[in-house]
């Protein structure tokens, strides 16, 4: 069977509408946002229902008006031909891979400023199947994940703190709180001080909801009374296991019914499953410092703002029978590859399932990497400097911050990866900026009612969607 591509005649007046409309929905089918728009009547129905919230709504319009004037544009003229550009805003949603894509390495362009240069360990922190169904029915407890992987690498490095509380108390669950804050240790002036970079994932290579923290810990922590860095390259695994599952079930203690606590604790006598990925020891690994480290922020921080689904993975989607297929390799194997047919409406759901809510905190910061340390991490990163060749300030690394995210600007990212300046006219000279149009702001009142107008011009775009192409298929 082959496929015959024959091209249409289009008249200059339907050349000239579609130069105004978002063409990307046409010229790439399995494209997430092409989704989105052709079933946006069925999301719209959605919300209307109660079944989306007012937030993940938001992000679903914002994503399909990505790049187009219905956002906003900014205008540069040419002062000698006189010549304009117009550059379009874009959207910054959740369900935006080219947004999330510029976010996350701005994120790493931060992180890589405050993060010392010292291998990091990736740690993975799950849970078993009977919480992932509680989690997804109580979203917003969530935030605990992060509080109990935070309370198990604290009792990590001030062990022997923790053992002399065992010792005191006979057993761990007999230690009296010093407070009613669920972090261990708040406001206890322990000699050990570690650091900790933390993400959540609430799902799986296969799009079910699997909540799981991934978290970076350099391999050295700060001992207070003495003043100097110290070693830490050895991980328990067994500790870490029993107490990830202790930390966890003892904040979900008042959430959870008593005989789910104690058929998890029964079931799973060995712990929680935790995996301490240590590149030094795997086979057929390639071992570098400051690649694992960057391989490791990059993986964690690809999904804090992007949709859960890869579009590379999505093979094929055919809008007349609202059904699309698309792929994954599963953990336990991954030279295996599983093909996923399924409706439209189906895969819609499971990706609209791991939307965060509003004002939640995708990436947090413990010890001295938190906002609150930066005097700590200023001391931590002079003395990890004298015991290495190269030595920045504080300045220096604010700088190199900088400069990686000025590279991240739209025109110095054009230049760099399109080798063309934007605002360069065809005359030769630099355009200047001319004006800023913002369609919220109308004579210096913002509307407020903007999920209307957002409404408004999908429905327009809706209306202008002409073909371009015409296949037909012959033997």
């Amino acid at each position: 069977m082959t496929v015959i591509i024959t091209k249409v005649t289009i008249p200059e007046y339907d050349k000239l509408i579609l130069h105004h409309c978002d063409t990307k929905y046409s010229l790439k089918p399995t494209s997430l946002r092409r989704i989105l728009f052709d079933n946006y009547d069925y999301l719209s129905h959605l919300h209307q229902s109660g079944k989306l919230t007012d937030d993940t709504f938001h992000s679903l319009q914002m994503s399909i008006l990505c790049s187009t004037y219905h956002l906003g544009y900014v205008t540069y003229e040419c002062p000698n031909c006189h010549n304009y550009r117009v550059i379009s805003r874009t959207c910054k949603s959740r369900f935006c891979n080219t947004c999330g894509a510029k976010y996350a390495a701005t994120r790493a362009a931060y992180l890589s400023s405050i993060s010392l240069d010292v291998p990091h360990r990736h740690i993975v922190f799950t849970i078993p199947k009977q919480l992932r169904l509680y989690f997804a029915k109580y979203r917003e407890l969530l935030h605990l994940l992060f509080i109990a992987s935070r309370n198990v690498i604290a009792s990590w490095v001030n062990k022997s703190y923790l053992d002399k509380q065992k010792r005191m108390y006979k057993t761990l669950a007999s230690i009296p709180p010093k407070l009613s804050s669920p972090y261990l240790f708040k406001d206890i002036s322990l000699p050990n001080r570690f650091g900790a970079i933390s993400t959540l994932h609430t799902f799986g290579r296969d799009l079910k909801f699997s909540p799981h923290i991934h978290m970076l810990v350099p391999e050295l922590y700060y001992h207070s009374k003495k003043d100097k860095l110290c070693p830490l390259t050895h991980f328990n695994y067994h500790f870490l296991r029993k107490t990830w599952q202790f930390q966890l079930l003892s904040i979900l203690k008042p959430f959870l019914p008593s005989h789910l606590l104690s058929s998890l604790y029964r079931d799973y006598k060995e712990g929680f499953y935790v995996y301490a990925f240590d590149p030094k020891r795997e086979p057929d690994y390639h071992f570098d410092e400051d690649s694992s480290t960057t391989n490791s922020l990059t993986y964690m921080l690809r999904y804090a703002s992007r949709p859960a689904m890869a579009e590379s993975r999505i093979t094929n989607y055919d809008s007349s029978t609202k059904t699309i297929d698309w792929f994954y390799h599963p953990h336990e194997d991954e030279d295996t590859l599983v093909k996923v047919h399924e409706s439209v409406y189906d895969f819609l759901h499971k990706l609209l399932l791991h939307h965060p809510r509003k004002h939640f905190k995708m990436i947090r910061y413990y010890g001295f990497y938190a906002n609150a340390c930066q005097l700590l991490l200023n001391h931590i990163h002079h003395l990890h400097s004298d015991n290495t060749s190269h030595k920045l300030t504080v300045k220096q690394r604010q700088r190199i911050e900088a400069v990686e995210k000025q590279k991240l600007y739209y025109r110095t990212f054009m230049i760099s990866t399109f080798h063309k300046d934007p605002i360069l006219c065809p005359c030769g000279t630099l355009m200047k900026y001319l004006d800023t149009f913002d369609p919220l702001d109308q004579e210096g009142r913002r509307l407020k009612n903007d999920r209307r107008y957002r409404s408004q011009c999908i429905n327009e775009m809706q209306k202008m969607q002409i073909p371009r192409v015409c296949t037909s298929l012959g033997s």
